[in-house]
């Protein structure tokens, strides 16, 4: 009776061994996966990150060049009836 006992007892300690073992493979096979995915979140964000830099870059440089060919357009007909004001009187 004492034997079977034992016995029952290493198998107790051998399945809980195992049920440990599993569960920690688990737990890493989670994190591993957590940490997978938190890359590539960031992966994403940098992207966008990127992305949003490059689109204002060029909306910056879309104004300047609107600012610059702008100027000269009203600068131009102001001047040209200043002087056709002048030329005719």
């Amino acid at each position: 009776k004492q034997r079977e006992q034992e016995e029952e007892e290493k198998e107790r300690r051998r399945e809980e061994k195992l049920r440990k073992r599993e569960q920690k493979l688990k737990e890493k096979e989670e994190k591993k996966t957590q940490k997978k995915l938190k890359k590539q979140q960031e992966e994403e964000q940098k992207k966008l990150q990127l992305k949003i830099a490059t689109e204002e870059r060029k909306l910056l440089l879309a104004q300047r060049n609107l600012d610059c060919s702008a100027e000269p357009r009203f600068i131009q007909p102001s001047i040209h009836a200043f002087t056709h004001r002048y030329n005719h009187h």
